[in-house]
């Protein structure tokens, strides 16, 4: 009978041998198990590897990125409506989602925004999304303009009330069925690049199963 010790050198052996996983990955790897315990409760493994989408322009196929949760600049959104949407938000939700890492269940939408990558939010996080809303930016933007085709944001805190009244901060499954705007407020947050995340799950499975026995060794 083997030893424990060649018993775990045969887990980093078949990892690096039928995945190709190097050491640095690994570690990579026990981050997220261990880190974002909070994101796995919530929706399990099976979801989080097909989950949260983002797209990014980055070239490197895993990181860990610190997120903007203060005066983060809108894509697309007028400055003045931003704030005003958060200023809701904060009042009636408790935080200023705009200010957020904006994600969607679908790998194709995150693909018009960069290389689609799966993201993982480390430790506690919230998220935020509404089953009728696609885009909020897409559906304010409706208001933006008067007959004449010209900006008319004046209208804009008087109907965010009725726009954002379906948002929710439940259920975080069905938001990432629905393939709508999620917006996650988390400190930091891990990326896997999307193909690299289907290519490896059963490698990553196998990490994590066996990541005590792993961490003993690595």
């Amino acid at each position: 009978m083997k030893s424990t010790e060649f018993l775990k050198e045969d887990i980093i052996d078949t990892l690096e041998r039928k995945y190709n996983f190097s050491t640095g990955y690994i570690k990579f790897l026990l981050k997220i198990q261990a880190n974002c315990q909070p994101y796995f409760n919530e929706v399990g493994f099976d979801t989080a590897m097909t989950g949260l989408y983002r797209g990014m322009h980055i070239s490197e196929p895993y990181i860990l990125k610190s997120t903007r949760l203060k005066n983060r600049e809108p894509l697309g959104m007028d400055p003045d409506t931003k704030n005003d949407v958060n200023d809701y938000f904060s009042d009636n939700f408790g935080a200023p989602f705009r200010d957020a890492v904006f994600c969607t269940g679908d790998k194709i939408i995150a693909d018009n925004f960069g290389h689609p990558f799966v993201i993982f939010p480390k430790g506690n996080f919230k998220y935020f999304w509404s089953p009728d809303v696609f885009d909020l930016n897409t559906t304010i933007s409706r208001f933006y303009f008067n007959s004449e085709g010209q900006v008319n944001p004046q209208v804009i805190p008087e109907l965010i009330p009725g726009i954002i009244t379906s948002y929710t901060t439940q259920d975080l499954d069905s938001a990432i069925k629905s393939k709508n705007e999620i917006m996650i407020r988390c400190n930091k947050y891990y990326a896997i690049r999307a193909d690299k995340v289907m290519s490896d799950i059963y490698g990553i499975k196998e990490v994590f199963d066996n990541s005590k026995a792993i961490r003993k060794i690595i």
